[in-house]
């Protein structure tokens, strides 16, 4: 992960490095910081992982731009480019109209980012269809800061409610008015149809999810990882980057895991595998090092029956001790990439089984009606615990220094996933994963839910 910076304000030395301080671990490798000719700070912090290091901010004539995040396509939109965020400003400029969400549905990305357009005097704030990346913005005395985590600006002297998340798959645009007022206008453009589920094979699904896995571990010059359990979702990880000879690393955490699958999992993986037996010491030390290092967080997640929400910060979610210990012993092992398995539950099963739900806020309880535009987005989709766990996965891995990549976030894949036909999509839990898994003669043990999680011991 990268991160970044930018503000209107005039601040001292020290507040901006105490800001910067709140993102500088998701950009180990470099920080680089720009004043332009109006004053404004940029600042970035690098994490290189593929291709040769390219410092942000990316400055074209009065234009200037910084993302975080990885756009695949680059290569397609802009020939002869080197690295991906060279692509912002000459895209921006090629579409030439007001709406900027074109952005998002030229891009293949899990990005995060801000533009400011001088042509047009405005700053654009935008991030991917699921906000995999996180970007936050707010303003004081009227002037604008934006950042890639909340604390940075409450570091600059915002306050918390005048500070804003920017929403899946979103583009504000922002003009400062004859008064110094802001005024500012919200598109949206989430690539997804759920209207039409004609789709009688899982062919189709397999192959996206085959180009998903490629995709994300093209022209690495840092190894990935993962977390390994004996469930369906790291399982499929594994599978996929075996088939494709990508030598990676898999770690897992004794616990409430098959024995068996997860040994056969371990012997299978291309690459080399690890198992963690996890003390209390270091459960306790991990758990110490998110309440004081990582990026606060507080979940929103629906109570039973889905009639209100529950709210609790992330250092509660065990799973989170889970990622930070495989982070760490990637980190030591010199692996810079995780590839999460985030979105799986969300997306194919909605937590649910047979009609019944696993967890509570589970809406549609593992079955896909025939209308299912009359449901879509559900409420876990886009927000719910996508957005809670999304935000798990970034913040514990920024945290370390690491790059998360969601494979089963893919646009394409998603869609393929929309695309099938009731009965294909209920057939199985998790009908697609199952009918991928059965193909390749993998091990997993079919119709349950196993997450990634610590030593049960500790629970």
């Amino acid at each position: 992960m990268c991160s970044f910076l930018m503000t209107e304000l005039d601040v001292s030395p020290e507040q901006l490095a105490r800001a910067n301080a709140c993102i500088r671990s998701r950009g180990p490798d470099s920080t680089k910081t720009y004043e332009d000719q109006h004053g404004r700070l940029w600042i970035h912090n690098l994490l290189n992982i593929t291709g040769p290091a390219t410092p942000q901010p990316f400055v074209s004539g009065d234009d200037i731009a910084m993302f975080n995040g990885e756009v695949y396509n680059f290569k397609e939109l802009l020939p002869g480019a080197q690295s991906d965020g060279e692509v912002l400003l000459p895209l921006l400029d090629e579409l030439g109209d007001e709406d900027p969400s074109w952005l998002l549905e030229k891009m293949d990305m899990e990005a995060a980012g801000v533009i400011w357009q001088q042509s047009k005097r405005r700053y654009i704030i935008f991030t991917d269809p699921f906000a995999t990346k996180p970007v936050w913005w707010g303003t004081k005395d009227m002037k604008l800061s934006v950042a890639t985590y909340r604390s940075a600006l409450l570091e600059l002297g915002l306050e918390a409610v005048h500070i804003h998340k920017v929403e899946p798959g979103t583009a504000i645009a922002l003009r400062r008015g004859a008064w110094g007022a802001w005024s500012f206008k919200y598109y949206q453009r989430r690539p997804f149809y759920a209207g039409q589920q004609v789709v009688d094979s899982y062919e189709p699904w397999i192959e996206a999810w085959q180009r998903s896995i490629a995709k994300r571990t093209k022209d690495l010059t840092q190894g990935c990882f993962l977390g390994l359990s004996a469930g369906y979702d790291s399982g499929a990880i594994s599978c996929e980057l075996s088939n494709q000879g990508v030598d990676s690393l898999s770690i897992s955490i004794a616990a409430k895991e098959n024995p068996e699958v997860l040994a056969m999992r371990m012997r299978q993986h291309y690459g080399s595998s690890e198992l963690i037996h996890l003390s209390k010491k270091d459960f306790d030390r991990h758990l110490k090092l998110i309440k004081s290092r990582c990026e606060p967080h507080q979940y929103q997640i629906r109570t039973p029956h889905n009639d209100g929400m529950k709210s609790y910060p992330l250092h509660e979610d065990k799973g989170a001790i889970g990622i930070s210990v495989v982070c760490e012993r990637a980190k030591e092992r010199g692996h810079k990439i995780y590839l999460s398995g985030q979105g799986s539950d969300e997306i194919l099963s909605d937590y649910g089984r047979n009609g019944k739900r696993i967890y509570s806020h589970s809406t549609l309880m593992g079955t896909f009606p025939d209308d299912l535009a009359a449901v879509f987005p559900w409420s876990n989709f886009f927000e719910g615990t996508q957005a809670a766990y999304i935000a798990k996965e970034d913040h514990v891995a920024g945290m370390h220094g690491l790059e998360g990549r969601y494979p089963f976030l893919d646009t394409r894949l998603v869609q393929a996933f929309l695309n099938l036909t009731p009965e294909l999509k209920n057939k199985l839990y998790k009908a697609p994963l199952h009918a991928y898994l059965a193909q390749e003669q993998y091990p997993f043990t079919p119709d349950e839910k196993t997450g990634f999680s610590c030593n049960h011991n500790l629970r």
